[in-house]
């Protein structure tokens, strides 16, 4: 069987279980197998197949059909243009993340002052951390997870881009492990709430749910970090957050309660999606 005939099958399948991404994830998976880049995959679309090849692709394809994560099956995730090392246990990048980077980088071009120190909380891949440092030479960043399987992954990722003299890795929870001041705190903590986490696909809940779950409203974490980080935070220092919609005038209530002025920022799809804090 050749490559394109495996895929259209392929593709029709996954197709016929209600996943949207069915050509790409086709592509992607027999890429792996193939050890090759999809790019490379679709201009010799017409090569045939090894049985041992088709057999691992199927293997893989099945696995997908039952609801794992391609980034997962692939060990790889893509995030603002870069590919990154991926495991079970961390949250595999959302392309509406990529507004967190673009807004930080807005934030960053603002400040007058050189040698800024940047946190990215909760980072998980270090997707974000990795993102800015690539985008912005002269950073130092700060990058803090208390699970030992994300900080194993963001250090691979560190390595892989080269930034181990930049991006300086720290265990524990939000802030704590910070000893001293920081000018820009960026985080997209979990903020699924109870009710969506019940009703979210097996696909995302085999995500870790540390990396999801909010708790009931999903502001639990977001909130600790209003509530905590202040004394952490540089004169003129600002905090960046990724939120869900829904929630703004919740966060926007307790932001204001604590001392902070929030600005929003929208998504491609006008959603309020990430906000600035500064203090009052």
């Amino acid at each position: 069987m050749t490559t394109t005939e495996l895929l259209q099958q392929s593709t029709r399948r996954l197709k016929a279980c209600g996943i949207s991404s069915a050509s790409l994830d086709s592509q992607l998976l027999l890429a792996k197998v193939l050890k090759t880049s999809r790019e490379k995959l679709l201009a010799d679309a017409k090569e045939s197949l090894s049985r041992a090849e088709e057999k691992s692709f199927r293997a893989l394809l099945r696995r997908r059909l039952e609801g794992e994560s391609v980034s997962y099956l692939c060990a790889r995730a893509y995030f603002y243009g870069q590919e990154f090392y991926l495991e079970p246990g961390v949250l595999s990048p959302r392309p509406e993340t990529e507004l967190l980077v673009e807004q930080a980088l807005v934030w960053l071009d603002q400040q007058e002052r050189q040698n800024l120190i940047v946190t990215d909380i909760g980072t998980g891949s270090g997707c974000i951390a990795i993102a800015l440092a690539l985008a912005r030479p002269q950073l130092l960043i700060y990058a803090t997870d208390k699970s030992g399987i994300a900080i194993s992954v963001a250090e691979k990722n560190i390595i892989q881009y080269n930034l181990g003299g930049r991006i300086k890795l720290l265990r524990g929870q939000l802030c704590s492990p910070l000893l001293e001041k920081i000018n820009l705190l960026v985080a997209n903590l979990p903020y699924l709430p109870a009710a969506d986490y019940l009703k979210v696909e097996a696909e995302v809940t085999r995500e870790s749910a540390q990396a999801l779950y909010g708790g009931e409203d999903g502001l639990d974490l977001i909130k600790e970090l209003i509530r905590t980080c202040p004394a952490k935070l540089a004169p003129g220092g600002a905090i960046m957050l990724e939120f869900d919609p829904r929630q703004r005038q919740n966060l926007e209530k307790y932001a204001k309660q604590r001392k902070f002025k929030p600005k929003f920022h929208q998504d491609l799809s006008g959603k309020d999606r990430v906000v600035v804090l500064t203090q009052n």
